[in-house]
């Protein structure tokens, strides 16, 4: 195939119309991916890709932060490169993807051990942002971000604790996907913070999100009963833009649910101090070990390190 569509839903029609094959389409993926990995330093490892399986997304070429487990191999995390290790089963949501048809080419740079609100990572060299390589990139999902904007994968997959898909998104000009804790399996994933820990979905435009999203969790785009059409939206009004309130409300008003604003900015405040708290908490004890032995990545001790000093447990000694 000469030339890749701009959108992943647009590849997906080509070869569900029989204009290219699953097989053609992927290859020019990979290939027009590996152009552009010297470019803008995102890629931990390429990966040997087999031949498409049936599926929705049959073709489609995707490459994903580095914190999931694979066939075979366990994750960089953002400190070094991936390592063989026989018997290591892919993570759910990576396997959940394949299942649906997707293979993965890449493996992505993040901050180390998902710690880290940039792409800061003394391990790799700097991830250069799409729009501006003056710019920063978020993190910790930084590479995910990179690949996604630069056109090296329509989508790629990588997790937020606290903003590690949506800071990233930001930055580079995409759509981030916080998905609601538990709705994505988050087995063979790297933890931080267990109770906070999600998988997100990076991409360009929203068809393709709505398709890996799909893919990921299928009964999350069904129809809802009668007793589920009402829902409450937390719509923070103070300090928002008057074009974005008018087009939130805009989208709101074309939902074919009920839907009632509610401001709750103060008890919302009071919800984000207390997931910090889990946060820190969570991140010591995920890495107690290194903490203790005071070889922890700047990042994690920084996270973790928070706990004894906002007296969040006893006997705490770092």
């Amino acid at each position: 195939m000469t030339e890749l569509p701009d959108r992943m839903v647009q590849l997906l029609a080509q070869i569900r119309a029989g204009r290219t094959s699953a097989q053609a389409a992927l290859l020019a993926q990979i290939a027009h991916g590996r152009a552009l990995a010297g470019s803008y330093a995102c890629v931990v490892d390429e990966l040997p890709v087999t031949a498409p399986v049936t599926g929705p997304l049959a073709g489609i070429a995707l490459a994903h932060k580095d914190i999931f487990d694979l066939q075979d191999r366990c994750p960089g995390c953002g400190v070094q490169r991936g390592a063989s290790q026989v018997g290591v089963q892919p993570a759910a949501a990576v396997k959940a993807l394949a299942d649906a048809g997707a293979s993965q080419w890449a493996t992505l740079v993040m901050a180390p051990h998902a710690c880290g609100a940039t792409a800061q990572n003394p391990h790799f060299a700097r991830c250069v942002n799409p729009l501006d390589e003056r710019a920063a990139v978020g993190g910790s999902s930084s590479g995910s971000a990179v690949a996604v904007a630069s056109g090296m994968t329509y989508a790629a997959l990588g997790t937020d604790t606290a903003g590690s898909v949506r800071i990233p998104a930001a930055t580079c000009g995409l759509i981030g996907l916080k998905t609601t804790q538990g709705a994505v399996s988050t087995q063979g994933c790297a933890p931080l913070a267990p109770s906070l820990d999600t998988v997100g979905i990076l991409t360009r435009c929203p068809q393709d999100a709505r398709e890996i999203w799909q893919a990921l969790s299928p009964l999350s785009l069904r129809k809802p009963r009668d007793n589920e059409v009402s829902c409450q939206v937390w719509f923070p009004h103070q300090g928002v833009h008057r074009q974005v309130v008018e087009a939130i409300q805009d989208w709101i008003a074309k939902l074919d649910i009920k839907v009632s604003e509610v401001d709750i900015t103060d008890e919302f405040e009071q919800l984000n101090r207390h997931a910090q708290r889990v946060l820190f908490y969570e991140t010591a004890q995920t890495h107690r070990a290194s903490l203790l032995a005071g070889h922890a990545d700047p990042a994690v001790q920084a996270i973790g390190l928070s706990r004894a000093r906002l007296g969040l447990c006893r006997n705490w000694k770092p």
